[in-house]
C-alpha cells in the first residue's frame, strides 16, 4: 500500500482569506519545520521538502542552508521549488537546481513549480536537467489522479491533497478535515493508489492544521498505508512496472 507525503515552501492560493494571509505572513515560519519533522519521526516517516532558490525573490540565508543540510542528513528529501519563470526557462531552471545542489553537495531529483506553473516544454526541460519527477499539476480540492510518465524514467506525480485549499479556501473545521482524511485513506488502502499530500511549514504552528496532519499520520499507520518521500514513490512506481534506473 502506498501513500506519499511531502512538505513544500509557502505558496499563496487564489482567493486567500484574512486568516490565510495571517498564516502566510507569520514570522519565523522556518522555525515551524521541526513541528512537522517531529511528528513524522514519531511515525518513522520522512517526507520531501521543496525549497525555493529563485534569487530574484528569495535569499537563502546561512541558517536556512544549515536547515537544508540537517534535513537532508537526517533522511528527509530536498527537492527544488522552482520559480515561476523557471518553469519555461531552461537556463534559469538549471541555475536554480545548481544552487540547491551546491548547498546539499549532491544531485536533486525532484522539482515542483511555484503556483504549479507549467509550459509546453517544462517536463522536457526538467528531464534534460536530470530531474526524475515533477509534481506541478492539479492542486484544487482532493483528487485521485495517478502518476503520468511523459518520458522514459520521468514521472509526474499529481498534487492530490492541498492543505491551503482544505483549511483556507473551504474554511474546513478539524472535524470536517478528519472526515476528508478518513475518506482519502480508506480509498488508498482499498485501491492501493499513489497519493500526494501538501503540507505548508508556515501553518504548522496552528493547532487545527497540526492536529489534522498528526491524525493523518496516525490513521495511515493504523491502516497499513505507507508514507515516504517522493523519491521513494518514484522508485516504487518504476519497480511496480518492472523498470530500473540503471547505473
Amino acid at each position: 500500500m502506498r501513500f506519499r507525503i511531502f512538505g513544500v515552501y509557502v505558496r499563496r492560493p487564489s482567493g486567500i482569506t484574512p486568516l490565510g494571509l495571517l498564516k502566510k505572513l507569520s514570522k519565523g515560519s522556518w522555525n515551524h519545520i521541526p513541528l512537522i519533522t517531529s511528528m513524522e519521526k514519531e511515525f518513522n516517516v520522512r517526507s520531501t521538502f521543496f525549497f525555493m532558490t529563485d534569487e530574484t525573490r528569495y535569499q537563502l540565508i546561512p541558517s536556512v542552508e544549515t536547515l537544508l543540510r540537517n534535513l537532508d542528513r537526517n533522511g528527509w528529501e530536498i527537492g527544488l521549488h522552482a520559480g515561476i519563470k523557471a518553469s519555461t526557462d531552461f537556463q534559469l531552471l538549471s541555475r536554480e537546481k545548481e544552487r540547491l545542489e551546491s548547498i546539499l553537495g549532491h544531485n536533486v531529483f525532484g522539482v515542483r513549480s511555484h503556483y504549479l506553473t507549467r509550459g509546453g516544454k517544462t517536463w522536457e526541460n526538467q528531464c534534460k536537467l536530470g530531474f526524475r519527477y515533477d509534481s506541478s499539476i492539479n492542486g484544487i480540492d482532493v483528487t485521485f489522479n495517478q502518476p503520468l510518465q511523459p518520458f522514459p524514467l520521468f514521472i509526474v506525480f499529481p498534487l492530490n491533497f492541498h492543505d491551503s485549499v482544505v483549511f483556507n479556501l473551504k474554511h474546513t473545521s478539524l472535524t470536517s478535515a478528519i472526515r476528508i482524511i478518513n475518506s482519502v485513506l480508506n480509498r488508498i488502502a482499498e485501491k492501493r493508489d499513489f497519493f500526494t499530500v501538501n503540507v505548508h511549514q508556515s501553518w504548522a504552528y496552528l493547532t487545527q492544521e497540526r492536529e489534522a496532519y498528526r491524525y493523518l499520520l496516525e490513521r495511515a499507520e493504523e491502516l497499513g498505508v505507507s508514507a515516504g518521500t517522493m523519491n521513494q514513490a518514484y522508485r516504487l512506481y518504476l519497480k511496480n512496472r518492472g523498470l530500473t534506473l540503471g547505473t
